[in-house]
């Protein structure tokens, strides 16, 4: 993992900067420790450029559903057409389909065990309920 990229991206850059930064990730873990430490305040390019990047997983993308709050997909409790919607239906297609491979890295889902069997019970995948 390159915390010195992680540092620079997180605390040194602007958005452009931080965007064309990511470039310069070369392996998952650095993707992830980036990834994780992202402040949702600052909009969804950074996000939607992860998601493009050729490190990305599934734990990867799994953190963005969660961290990025997709979840709420599941309670129908988005605002349709606003960009956290966007988002989260995107990635939510991502993930069923496939697009992402398992790697290295661990994700625990942050659910607890009366939400998972709520959403379960709503039809939500078994992908968004497993740890990884």
């Amino acid at each position: 993992m390159d915390s010195n990229l992680i540092e620079k991206l997180l605390y040194e850059y602007d958005i452009d900067g931080a965007l064309e930064g990511i470039d310069k990730i070369e392996d998952e873990e650095t993707l992830y420790g980036y990834i994780s430490q992202y402040n949702w305040d600052d909009g969804f390019d950074i996000p939607y450029k992860v998601l493009r990047h050729k490190c990305c997983t599934l734990s990867i993308a799994l953190m963005m559903f969660y961290d990025g709050e997709g979840y709420l997909l599941f309670d129908d409790e988005l605002e349709h057409g606003s960009e956290e919607y966007k988002f989260a239906r995107k990635l939510n297609d991502m993930i069923i389909s496939g697009t992402f491979r398992t790697g290295n890295t661990k994700y625990s889902i942050p659910l607890s065990k009366v939400q998972k069997y709520k959403y379960r019970k709503s039809g939500a995948a078994e992908i968004f309920l497993n740890d990884i």
